[in-house]
């Protein structure tokens, strides 16, 4: 099993060049959480068949270049676009799981992704802002407001959207902030002068509230000084 994994900015065209080097077979599943929710939204189900949802939890630091400092977790939901539990997740599942990781295959992937989408709209972006960890974002209570008004915009737009997930935005913030002293990968990005997917984690879900007719003006903000953030590192 090859795992291709890119970052949102790095062309794809790198991704197609491994696959025919490495005589991937044509049905061989596509396994990526680049953009997440986005490849999700509008598929139909001849593209079903060539993709698997996961997400993936672990966080980890660069230390540098080639070494990856791993900080906490070890899980990977997996989940059939369809919820369905077909024959290749659950191989894939049991590869990982035998390989030393947590490997759960899930009902509803969609709703998965957007749950994690939730701290990564919010957290990146005010952790970049303030290079603060996530236990100090998360602990400051007027930072905090912050976090759960995006959370709840964004929550409102999944909803519009049609997805059924439950949300509790206390548990969510506290999910991240017992994750400790760990810096985002946008904040990361912007230590290490490597390109930030604002656009990915943020601009989307503002677009999106526009399509859905959704007012989303404290992710417009935050959103506003990132870039400017960025365009001052020269990241964006």
């Amino acid at each position: 099993m090859i795992l291709i994994c890119l970052e949102v900015y790095e062309k794809f065209k790198n991704c197609k060049l491994a696959i025919r080097s490495s005589n991937l077979k044509e049905d061989s599943s596509k396994n990526s959480y680049a953009g997440y929710f986005n490849s999700f939204l509008n598929i139909n189900s001849k593209s079903e068949k060539k993709i698997i949802g996961c997400i993936v939890n672990p966080a980890s630091e660069v230390i540098k270049p080639g070494v990856i400092q791993h900080l906490e977790g070890d899980k990977f939901q997996l989940g059939e676009i369809n919820g369905e539990e077909t024959d290749r997740i659950k191989n894939l599942s049991k590869v990982l799981e035998e390989a030393g990781f947590k490997a759960p295959i899930r009902p509803n992937i969609k709703g998965d992704i957007w749950l994690k989408l939730f701290g990564n709209l919010s957290l990146n972006p005010i952790s970049a802002l303030t290079t603060s960890t996530l236990v100090k974002i998360c602990s400051d209570a007027d930072v905090r407001n912050i976090i759960k008004n995006m959370m709840n915009e964004a929550h409102a737009i999944a909803t519009k959207l049609g997805i059924d997930k439950p949300f509790d935005v206390e548990r969510r913030i506290e999910a991240a902030k017992a994750v400790g002293e760990h810096k985002t990968s946008m904040l990361q990005d912007l230590e290490r002068d490597r390109p930030m997917e604002i656009d990915a984690l943020i601009g989307s879900v503002q677009e999106l509230g526009r399509i859905t007719s959704i007012d989303t003006p404290t992710i417009d903000t935050v959103l506003a000084l990132t870039k400017l953030r960025a365009r001052e590192a020269k990241l964006y």
